[in-house]
């Protein structure tokens, strides 16, 4: 059995090497590898978030642009509707502007028209006054001279025409 002892002998440090790295592994696994590991899932999950937000933050980005993008085309369309209301209103006011100056362009004429008939009626008042005037001086011409009817009838003809030139 010796022979067969010596066949199977046990080298104990081959022994106590391998229990020291079992013991070694399972150390190293308790206070090394496992806050290694614990390290590296909290890592992951750290990306794995930055990436969600991320994702989350692009889809925000892209939701404020389409927001942005609507508004600035209501805005836009809004600046052409007050334009276009606002050439309206300038054309309105334009025609009411024209309208009030034909209207008192108007007003003007009739009453310079008026000016004028009343300028003229005054001047034939004033014509038919001196006319009058001739005519009985010319009467107190003809009474002081005592001519004959045909005398008094050119002299009455000349003083008409007279005044009728000086008109």
């Amino acid at each position: 059995m010796e022979e067969f002892m010596s066949f199977i002998s046990v080298d104990w440090t081959l022994l106590f090497t391998w229990a020291n790295l079992l013991i070694l592994y399972l150390i190293m696994k308790r206070f090394l590898f496992q806050p290694i590991k614990k390290m590296m899932d909290d890592r992951e999950r750290e990306v794995r978030q930055s990436f969600e937000r991320a994702d989350e933050a692009k889809a925000e980005a892209e939701r404020l642009r389409k927001d942005y993008a609507d508004r600035l085309d209501n805005a836009r369309k809004e600046a052409g509707e007050l334009l276009k209301e606002a050439n309206r209103k300038a054309q309105l006011r334009t025609e009411e502007t024209l309208r009030q100056a034909k209207l008192q362009a108007q007003t003007l004429l009739e009453q310079a028209e008026e000016q004028i008939i009343l300028d003229k009626n005054r001047a034939l008042e004033g014509a038919k006054k001196e006319i009058a005037a001739l005519a009985l001086l010319t009467a107190a011409k003809a009474l002081q001279a005592e001519l004959s009817p045909d005398e008094r009838h050119r002299l009455m003809a000349r003083c008409i025409k007279q005044a009728g030139e000086e008109f």
